[in-house]
C-alpha cells in the first residue's frame, strides 16, 4: 500500500492481499477483519433476535416467493440508522474497504445493504449467484460469521465454485469472505447447529 496518509491503514487484515486475490480469482477470506470483542456481541445480538422471534423467513428473488427446500435461513434486514454501535462498527469497516477496493480495482461500489442470517439445523441454500437474473447492481458478496467454538464435524460450509474446482469456507466466528456477486456460484451446505451470520452486498446502484 502506498504510504499516502489519505489511504485507510487496516490493522491486521491485508487490504492487498485481499484486492489481488479479489481481481485474480473473485474470492477472498481471512479471520482478523473484525475485533473478537465486536463479533461477540454481534453474535449475542443474533441470538436475542431469534429469541424473540424477529428473524423471518427470507425468501428468494425480486418476486419474495419462499422455498425452504431450496433457501432455508430466517433473515432481518439491518437498518443502517437504528442499528447498534456494535453493527455500525461492523458497517464502517466495509465503508473502508469499500472505499480502498473502488480505489484499487476501480469497482463503483456505491453503497452497502446486509442482513442477519441463521440457519437452522440441516437447513441449506443451493447453489445460486447472488445477482438477480438480469441484474448486475451487487458486485461483491460479504459475509461475517458470527458461529461460537464451530468444528469441521459441524458442517455448514459455504462452498465457493470457481476454476473448475470447489473451495469450502468453514463458519468458524470471525471469519469474513468476500467474493463475486455476479461470477461467483456458491451454495449454504447444511450444518449439525444452527448457524449465523451477517450477510450483504457491495453494490453499484444508490
Amino acid at each position: 500500500m502506498s504510504d499516502s496518509q489519505s489511504h485507510i491503514t487496516f490493522a491486521a487484515f491485508d487490504i492487498e492481499m485481499c484486492a489481488e486475490a479479489l481481481a485474480r480469482h473473485g474470492w477472498y477470506s481471512c479471520c482478523d477483519f473484525l475485533e473478537s470483542e465486536t463479533v461477540t456481541a454481534l453474535r449475542n445480538e443474533i441470538i436475542d433476535l431469534s429469541q424473540h422471534g424477529t428473524l423471518k423467513k427470507a425468501a428468494i428473488g425480486s418476486g419474495a416467493d419462499i422455498h425452504a427446500e431450496v433457501r432455508g435461513d430466517f433473515i432481518q434486514w439491518i437498518d443502517e440508522v437504528t442499528s447498534s454501535r456494535h453493527v455500525q462498527s461492523y458497517l464502517r469497516r466495509i465503508g473502508d474497504l469499500s472505499s480502498e477496493l473502488n480505489r484499487m480495482l476501480y469497482c463503483g461500489i456505491r453503497r452497502f445493504e446486509a442482513h442477519y442470517a441463521l440457519y437452522p439445523q440441516g437447513t441449506v441454500y443451493q447453489r445460486h449467484f447472488d445477482n438477480f437474473k438480469g441484474g448486475n447492481d451487487r458486485l461483491f458478496s460479504c459475509i461475517l460469521y458470527l458461529n461460537d467454538d464451530w468444528t469441521g464435524s459441524d458442517g455448514g460450509a459455504l462452498r465457493l465454485y470457481h476454476d473448475g474446482i470447489h473451495t469450502d469456507v468453514l463458519p468458524h466466528g470471525g471469519v469474513f469472505a468476500i467474493f463475486r456477486s455476479d461470477t461467483m456460484e456458491h451454495e449454504v451446505l447444511p450444518a449439525r447447529r444452527s448457524r449465523m451470520s451477517i450477510t450483504g452486498w457491495m453494490r453499484r446502484d444508490m
